[in-house]
């Protein structure tokens, strides 16, 4: 996939950069901090009816945008707690690309909800705690592509693929959840791509 860059957000300013917005925001939950993204993770989710996950960062794709990236610094400890990418439209409607902590085993998954009904696409474990780990959505010919890298080194392994969907107003998104309330776990998220 040949990345020509539409937009990029290094988290390098004192804020979020215009056309970011937020789902069910927690101002104390967030901040940027030396050129990352930083999201705490608490408890609540996406999946299916929950719909409670809170700062869900959010921003238009626009009609050229072939896909996005971003590199995802975390340690999940409880389980189903994770971190990673959303090809988003609403709560119900998503394609989510994350690492996480599934039963004891950390390990990057592809998730495809449609009406509130999630599909587990692709897993793939981990051998080991792996920071930051590059996360990266394309699409051709409306394919959705979800890819994962341990370094810029390496080579894009691919988590799984799946149909898009055929919904106006598409956005790209970064988020975490399923923390623990007394727990504090950031989550750090930096080199935002969208190509």
């Amino acid at each position: 996939m040949n990345e020509n860059v539409l937009f990029e957000d290094r988290f390098n300013e004192a804020t979020l950069m215009d056309n970011w917005s937020w789902v069910r925001e927690m101002g104390i939950n967030w901040r940027i901090a030396g050129d990352e993204l930083q999201i705490l993770t608490r408890p609540g989710s996406l999946m299916e009816d929950s719909n409670n996950a809170e700062n869900v960062l959010i921003r238009p794709l626009s009609n050229t945008a072939k896909g996005f990236s971003a590199s995802v610094s975390c340690e999940p400890a409880a389980p189903y707690e994770q971190a990673g990418l959303l090809w988003y439209y609403d709560d119900d409607n998503y394609i989510k690309l994350v690492k996480e902590l599934v039963g004891e085993e950390l390990a990057v998954v592809v998730v495809r909800e449609e009406n509130a009904k999630a599909s587990l696409l692709g897993k793939i474990a981990l051998s080991s705690v792996t920071d930051p780990i590059e996360l990266r959505f394309f699409v051709v010919d409306e394919v959705i592509t979800g890819q994962y890298r341990l370094s810029p080194d390496t080579d894009w392994t691919i988590v799984a693929q799946c149909p898009g969907y055929r919904l106006q107003e598409l956005q790209a998104g970064l988020f975490t959840h399923g923390g623990v309330m007394d727990v504090d776990r950031w989550v750090r998220f930096s080199g935002f791509k969208l190509f």
